[in-house]
């Protein structure tokens, strides 16, 4: 309402996970305990920051489809404010609008061998159980703040897939990364890693991905089967070729 006061009727005793949301400030979550009788709770919204976040490889060029996690790491915002995700544009940028004001951890997550997504803080739940693989860049932010920072992303596989037919080029095959075969999907669910297609030259950037054993799937089009092919990605960029000559 325009006094502020949001009421809830007919809402029986027990712990319920709240979240308020208005445009211009930080999101805030909370647990609220609901005990019998009238009850208030009062939650105080200060201006949210911005974070921009753009993540780069070794040479500088920027990295699309990383998912990048902002944790809250200040004492004041415990059960207040929970860790945010976002994955990177073309540009290799992420937004994170209307983030609580004080001490965060910002740091990227990449899909690994089998053994779940690398989770750079611990914990998580059975999808992302992983151990810690990186420290983070301490971010201290104020209210109505506009932060922008930069991620380096080392020690990561850069994969790129070349999709040759008859010593071409194959333009517009769905190239796409699983696990080898016997591990777990890293990427979770029945799809396994983010597909893409190739471009006019045949090749198709993927995600970046943790080093290891995975397997490259081609569905090149035009009535031909599917290609498999084992690879084991190293750390830095790398090319691998996939031909689909003869099926």
């Amino acid at each position: 309402h325009a006094d502020g006061v949001a009421a809830f009727a007919d809402v029986a005793a027990g712990r319920y996970q709240m979240r308020v949301e208005s445009a211009g400030f930080a999101q805030v979550e909370e647990v609220v305990v609901r005990e019998r009788g009238m009850q208030e709770v009062a939650v105080e919204l200060l201006p949210g920051a911005d974070l921009y976040v753009r993540v780069e490889d070794p040479a500088g060029l920027p990295l699309p489809k990383v998912q990048i996690v902002a944790h809250p790491v200040d004492p004041a915002l415990a059960g207040k404010a929970v860790e945010r995700t976002r994955s990177t544009d073309d540009s290799g940028r992420a937004i994170f609008a209307g983030l609580a004001p004080g001490a965060w951890v910002v740091d990227y997550r990449a899909a690994s061998a089998p053994g779940g997504i690398a989770n750079p803080f611990g914990g998580g739940d059975g999808a992302e159980a992983a151990k810690p693989t990186r420290t983070g860049v301490p971010v201290l932010l104020t209210p109505g703040q506009t932060e922008e920072i930069t991620l380096h992303a080392t020690g990561l596989s850069l994969p790129t897939v070349l999709v040759k037919r008859r010593g071409a080029g194959v333009n517009g095959a769905e190239v796409r990364i699983e696990a080898a075969s016997g591990g777990s999907n890293p990427f979770g669910g029945g799809f396994s890693g983010a597909g893409t297609r190739t471009d006019p030259n045949g090749r198709a950037r993927m995600q970046p991905v943790e080093p290891g054993a995975f397997e490259v799937v081609v569905v090149p089009g035009e009535g031909l089967p599917e290609r498999r092919e084992k690879v084991d990605l190293v750390a830095g960029v790398q090319e691998v070729e996939v031909d689909v000559r003869g099926g």
